[in-house]
């Protein structure tokens, strides 16, 4: 403690409100194939909708695991999908092959050289979509044009993403997203400040590709405004900045060989030899004299890109410039435009520099040293090809696209690996979906994360053909269950198992038909849902189910009394109450409070929130004055499940009886929270006793 050596005063802040935290239980998780959305990421829905948009509409391969991930958002809002992925999926693209990007981990992790765009993940359902974009030289022409206000200019670009075979949207054709006025350079900006840099905007936004690399034949693409070379497709013009090197300055241009094949470049670097000036004190200007390959000019400046002059032998010639479509070069650039000056057929006026190669022009635009320099895109043989106008490649479909070798168990066994670490994710049910015939490794996968994380319930329903068209359902049922018993099943934790009994049948809207669900899906659902209206240590027994045509089988008493023991909870039928969860055990078959799934959620709920209480206290002295604050923190809290139904009574002790000098100097801190759990009822007895006319109640009340 600082102590003072002359009059002042210390003032010091001691925070003594540590509460106990909310914690959430109503969130579930699920491994499930999918035909799109990223892999290897858990990724959070809250509906349906969300469902759809993130991990593509169901289909015959993984309806089942779809639905019942659907089923369970129908109860409650929120729900971690972990997409289970097949060794050999690849993603679409433009390339000549496909390519695996599980998401975006697994986009910057890698480098790209075979194509331009690729599908946003992996799958088949890729090959639907086409990119198409244009800029200033091909806006005009663009099948997309009405969709935007205006062309772009300089460096801008529009594209947008389509839906060419209808796979994604049901309508070939449409337009699933557009970016407009976007930029081919790193630091292009928008007025608020914000990037418009292309590659940028697309892999941050779109919901549906990666840009995966810069067109090679675009020379600048990436660049810095300043360190650009773009095309001007109207003019024919490539323009960048260049500097002075010494007493040099390098341009390169590039020509176009084939008009069929715009990609097609040939570069070719044009070389000022001299500048006449002074460096060091008078840097090279617009009208300074060059001396190139023996014949002195000057660079003469140019006058809003549409007159430009030469001085040869001191005289000035002029050019002027003369919009022409689509001209021929044929006899228009001499074969020695130093002495013999021509008209050229530009759309922009351009200062012509000549190199040794006939028909290959350079031109000054507002000097060089540092200033900019542009130079003029010609046929590599002009005497037998008309100009070529420089444009994009403007359309790209994806192919290539795999969905993979699907294996039902193994990909989504390796998919729940993300929910082992419940410092990651905080989830309260993980759910089972369809277990594999005669597979139980999910089942196993499921009993080891619950059981090694003790905060969540793993929900699990019985292998499809044990219920759907079952000759002796109750039996197959019996014997599934006890073919789980392998990993300990039999102790406590299994009291962090839940299983119930069926399959349903519901419609499925996206694919027009009914489909069979296993029901663990609504199972969860209906103790969220009883999270939500009342509390986790409420049972969930006797909720209705949602979205059923009809179960796969109907359990009588007898099947029920066989069942019920060994910790399988039916779904069954009743008149006039539809479909309900009849029955709230844990597969813990020992007795137990923990057999009863409100009591082993009332234990997660009260070690989730207290446990979290007590990291506020690590790393503090263990005094009684920090006994007591823990026990205030506390109480508190129990009292208040107390009063809500949760418990019937409890004791908090922590004091020197538990943290005794031993422990102490261990740098431990015990807490003891002992709790009676409120047990819902499953058995009622109703006694109806007649008596006689002459008996007085309070005689035989009692003695039945």
């Amino acid at each position: 403690m600082a102590s003072l050596l002359s009059p002042g005063v210390i003032s010091r802040e001691i925070d003594l409100t540590a509460v106990t935290p909310a914690v959430a239980s109503t969130e579930g998780g699920i491994a499930m194939h999918a035909q799109w959305g990223p892999a290897e990421k858990l990724v959070l829905v809250t509906d349906e909708l969300d469902l759809v948009d993130v991990f593509g509409k169901p289909n015959n391969v993984n309806a089942s695991d779809w639905f019942t991930a659907k089923n369970f958002l129908s109860y409650s809002g929120a729900l971690y999908v972990s997409r289970a992925l097949p060794n050999d999926a690849l993603n679409s693209s433009n390339g000549a092959a496909g390519i695996l990007i599980k998401n975006l981990d697994d986009y910057e992790r890698q480098t790209y050289t075979d194509g331009e765009w690729a599908a946003k993940y992996p799958g088949a359902l890729g090959d639907s979509l086409k990119i198409s974009l244009a800029d200033e030289s091909t806006f005009d022409s663009w099948t997309y044009k009405s969709l935007f206000s205006e062309k772009p200019d300089l460096d801008g670009l529009h594209i947008v993403v389509v839906d060419e075979d209808g796979l994604i949207s049901g309508d070939k054709g449409t337009v699933l997203e557009k970016f407009e006025f976007l930029s081919k350079f790193s630091d292009g900006k928008s007025e608020d400040g914000s990037s418009l840099y292309y590659k940028k905007v697309i892999n941050d936004t779109s919901e549906y590709i990666w840009s995966l690399d810069h067109y090679p034949t675009m020379i600048g693409w990436g660049d810095t405004a300043d360190e650009h070379l773009t095309f001007d497709a109207d003019s024919g013009v490539a323009s960048h900045k260049v500097g002075s090197n010494g007493s040099s300055i390098m341009l390169s241009y590039t020509t176009i060989l084939d008009d069929s094949s715009p990609n097609t470049f040939e570069t070719h670097t044009l070389t000022i030899e001299r500048a006449i000036g002074d460096h060091d004190n008078d840097p090279v200007t617009p009208d300074a004299a060059i001396d190139f390959d023996g014949s002195e000019f000057s660079v003469g400046a140019v006058v809003s890109q549409t007159v430009g002059g030469v001085t040869v032998d001191g005289t000035v010639q002029s050019w002027t410039w003369q919009p022409v479509a689509n001209p021929n070069y044929n006899d228009q650039i001499p074969e020695d435009p130093i002495t013999n000056p021509s008209t050229l057929p530009r759309e922009q006026g351009i200062l012509v520099v000549v190199s040794e190669e006939p028909f290959q022009t350079g031109s000054g635009a507002e000097g060089v040293g540092g200033y900019e320099v542009s130079a003029v895109s010609s046929s590599s043989d002009p005497g037998d090809t008309d100009p070529i106008i420089t444009t994009l490649n403007a359309e790209h479909s994806l192919s290539n696209g795999v969905d993979g070798t699907i294996s039902k168990a193994l990909d989504r066994v390796s998919a729940m690996d993300l929910f082992v670490d419940d410092e990651l994710v905080d989830i309260s049910f993980l759910l089972g979906g369809e277990i594999p015939t005669d597979d139980k490794s999910i089942v196993n996968k499921i009993f080891d994360i619950v059981s090694s994380r003790q905060d969540c319930l793993g929900v699990i329903s019985p292998e499809r053909g044990d219920c759907v068209n079952a000759i002796d359902p109750a039996g197959d049922i019996k014997d599934f269950r006890n073919s789980l018993n392998v990993g300990g099943l039999k102790d406590l934790k299994g009291s962090f198992m839940v299983m119930d009994d069926n399959w349903k049948y519901q419609f499925d809207k996206y694919n027009n038909l009914n489909r069979w669900v296993p029901c663990n899906g609504d199972t969860a659902g209906l103790m969220a849902e009883t999270d939500l209206e009342r509390a986790a240590w409420f049972s969930p027994g006797g909720r209705s189910l949602k979205n059923v045509i009809k179960l796969a089988w109907k359990s009588k008493k007898a099947e029920r009394d066989v069942l019920y023991p060994l910790g399988v909870n039916s779904v069954t039928t009743f008149p006039g109450e539809g479909a309900i969860l009849y029955g709230d055990r844990t597969m813990l078959k020992r007795p137990s409070a923990f057999d009863r799934i409100n009591v082993r959620r009332l234990f997660i709920v009260l070690r989730k929130t207290i446990s979290r209480t007590a990291r506020s206290f690590l790393f503090e002295l263990n005094t009684e004055f920090t006994r007591e604050r823990f026990k205030s923190t506390v109480i508190p809290f129990l009292e208040e499940v107390q009063g809500r139904q949760g418990i019937t009574d409890f004791l908090v002790v922590c004091d020197e009886t538990n943290n005794t000098g031993q422990v102490i100097d261990q740098n431990r801190f015990i807490g003891d929270i002992y709790i009676k759990p409120a047990r819902s009822i499953n058995f009622i007895e109703l006694n109806f006793v007649a008596v006689r006319t002459d008996v007085e109640f309070s005689e035989v009340v009692g003695s039945v």
